[in-house]
């Protein structure tokens, strides 16, 4: 049976479709709608292709691809999830000049049958919920600061309406309790989905209960990683050297296509970890005295708490400071 590549570019409200078989020189090219409807019309019409064993390429679009890469998953297809970015440059390789819906869904096809990328499965529903829950912290967090600063503003204008301000302190008093309440969710989440896990990231000086959470959802528990260099890629902190010849030298600098969710929180538990983690405290110390800039120096801790919790994660144990010390 021939394996036959399936590119799909997806939208909001429909998705395009290219293949081509094995007896035709050009692609055919069809578009569905969003829904479920669409998703068992798309596995009807390549039923009417039998002698065709479908591997599905989707390109990534924020949340719009992620209802038919499950219902396909779930259909025993063949799912690949391309990174957009991925299909970016190799559109710009290809010098494809034009971008119309039904021309992605042809490169994306033949990227697939060129490039032939891994199967792709879909995250738990333990690790999608985590990250949901997280994203909404933030997001409250984020308004909470909007409407202090702007409670403070306010408060210094000659001119002060007491009504303005009563609305806004009742605001970020609520968001304040729904904060409380996420917080909390999360904790619950963390502790129900991996326990052991959850206490063993715990004991990390430096990592936090956010931290640890988050960690939980995007690793799959620390399973999607065989090693640690491969988590501190994914999390953007590794470092990117620029060289070519022997004129062209720039700085090295992290390369941040990763997580940059998990790069942020990693950052700011290592300015935690420097006061509190010996070995997160030594590094910072020889960075720091060998010219490192500060913020290049946390950057590598907020790497080597990656490795600790790698680590950790791995070994089943919780931290132990003396071991990990060399002692």
């Amino acid at each position: 049976m021939a394996k036959t590549y399936v590119g799909i570019d997806v939208s909001y409200k429909e998705f395009w479709v290219a293949f081509c078989p094995d007896d035709k020189k050009t692609s055919l090219v069809k578009s569905f709608e969003n829904n479920s409807t669409g998703f068992e019309a798309l596995l009807l019409w390549l039923q009417t292709y039998p002698n065709h064993s479908f591997h599905f390429v989707i390109e990534a679009t924020g949340a719009y691809h992620s209802r038919l890469a499950v219902h396909l998953w779930q259909a025993d297809q063949v799912v690949s999830v391309v990174n957009p970015l991925t299909m970016k440059r190799y559109a710009q390789m290809c010098l494809w000049r034009s971008k119309t819906d039904s021309q992605d869904a042809q490169l994306i096809c033949q990227y697939g049958e060129l490039h032939q990328p891994p199967a792709w499965q879909p995250p738990s529903e333990d690790s999608v919920k985590i990250k949901q829950v997280y994203t909404l912290y933030e997001l409250l967090i984020k308004q909470k600061n909007q409407l202090t600063n702007h409670q403070h503003a306010q408060s210094q204008r000659a001119h002060i309406d007491e009504q303005v301000q009563t609305v806004v302190q009742q605001e970020i008093e609520h968001l304040e309790d729904r904060i409380k309440e996420m917080a909390a969710y999360l904790d619950q989440l963390a502790q129900q989905q991996a326990p052991e896990l959850y206490k063993n990231l715990l004991t990390i000086a430096g990592i936090g209960p956010k931290t640890a959470c988050l960690l939980i959802a995007v690793t799959a528990k620390f399973e999607n990683f065989e090693q640690a260099k491969a988590l501190i890629a994914y999390a953007g902190l590794a470092p990117r050297q620029y060289q070519s010849g022997t004129s062209v030298k720039g700085k090295a600098h992290i390369c941040k296509m990763g997580m940059g969710q998990l790069r942020k929180l990693l950052y700011m538990c290592a300015l935690t970890a420097i006061k509190s983690n010996k070995a997160c405290q030594q590094l910072y110390q020889r960075l720091r005295q060998r010219g490192k800039l500060h913020r290049v120096a946390l950057i590598a801790v907020a790497a080597k708490l990656l490795r600790q919790a790698f680590g950790v994660a791995k070994s089943g144990q919780a931290y132990e400071e003396n071991l990990a010390m060399g002692k």
